[in-house]
C-alpha cells in the first residue's frame, strides 16, 4: 500500500476563502477522489496555516495530476507537498536486511 502524506496549501483571500476551501474538499470527498486513490485518514485542517492534510493510498500518483493542476489553475490552491510514507515494519526489515 503506497501511502502519501498530502499537504495542500490554499490561498484563502477574504472572508469567503475558508468557505471555498471547505466546499472544495467537501465536494472532492463526496464526488470521489481520482481513480484508485483511497483516503486512509483525514482530511485534517491546520490551525496555523491554510492547508488541508490527507493520508492517501495512491498506487500511481500521476492520476492526481489533472485534479490538482485544475485546482491550482482555478487559483484555489497555492501548492502541494506529497510525501511518501513508509511504515516502520518495512523500514525495520530494510535495516535488518542491510546487516
Amino acid at each position: 500500500m503506497p501511502l502519501y502524506l498530502d499537504e495542500i496549501y490554499f490561498d484563502v483571500p477574504g472572508k469567503d476563502g475558508f468557505k471555498n476551501l471547505h466546499d472544495l474538499i467537501g465536494s472532492a470527498l463526496k464526488d470521489g477522489l481520482p481513480p484508485s486513490v483511497t483516503l486512509k485518514a483525514g482530511p485534517f485542517i491546520s490551525n496555523e496555516e491554510a492547508k488541508v492534510i490527507l493520508v492517501l493510498d495512491i498506487p500511481d500518483h500521476s492520476t492526481t495530476f489533472s485534479v490538482f493542476s485544475g485546482v491550482v489553475g482555478k487559483g484555489l490552491a497555492a501548492k502541494r507537498r506529497l510525501t511518501p510514507v513508509v511504515d516502520w515494519a518495512h523500514f525495520d526489515k530494510t535495516m535488518k536486511d542491510r546487516k
